[in-house]
């Protein structure tokens, strides 16, 4: 401003100068409001390209002004891709756990099934051989009732999301109460 009032000072030499001025000024700045603009759409594609699920490739791109949005965009984008990670693994987690559950309940309850449809179809076992298959009958389905209440445990504590703390422990007095029980 005061460098206008100056040039219009000197009177037409001036006011040309001053015209000059403003001309070379507005260039300047459509010149950098384009430039903003551009970079201010790219900063938004991506943000688009991360709104659809692409969070693979971080913007790596100069932006000018908007660095610091680009910086943080790619931060958020980082822990997006790791939080993803974690719930996938998560869950093939949970995945295999119900497989590998499924198949310990299986086998027992198979036995168990199989020595009951023994007893009741073999009509000339002798009592020995009937209190035998009894007798596995029973460890089988006593080992199917540990697994279930073993599952049973586990998911309780993992839905209880528990928290761990650490503390001191006398690991003498511990292993007497191991000892005597």
């Amino acid at each position: 401003f005061l460098l206008v009032a100056l040039l219009c000072s000197v009177w037409f030499a001036g006011i040309a100068g001053a015209l000059i001025y403003s001309f070379v000024l507005f260039f300047i700045l459509r010149r950098w409001f384009v430039r903003l603009q551009k970079n201010y759409n790219t900063v938004l594609a991506h943000t688009q390209h991360m709104a659809q699920g692409s969070l693979d490739v971080p913007l790596e791109e100069d932006v000018g002004v908007l660095n610091p949005l680009r910086d943080e965009l790619n931060a958020v984008q980082a822990g997006f891709a790791r939080a993803v990670r974690e719930e996938v693994r998560s869950q093939n987690m949970k995945t295999e756990l119900i497989t590998n559950v499924s198949h310990d309940l299986k086998t027992p309850l198979t036995s168990v099934i199989g020595y009951l449809t023994l007893l009741r179809d073999e009509l000339q076992l002798s009592p020995e051989m009937r209190a035998r298959y009894t007798n596995i009958a029973l460890e089988k389905a006593l080992r199917l009732e540990d697994l279930t209440n073993e599952f049973f445990e586990i998911t309780r504590f993992n839905l209880s999301h528990m928290e761990l703390e650490k503390a001191p422990v006398d690991l003498a007095l511990m292993l007497r109460q191991v000892a005597s029980v």
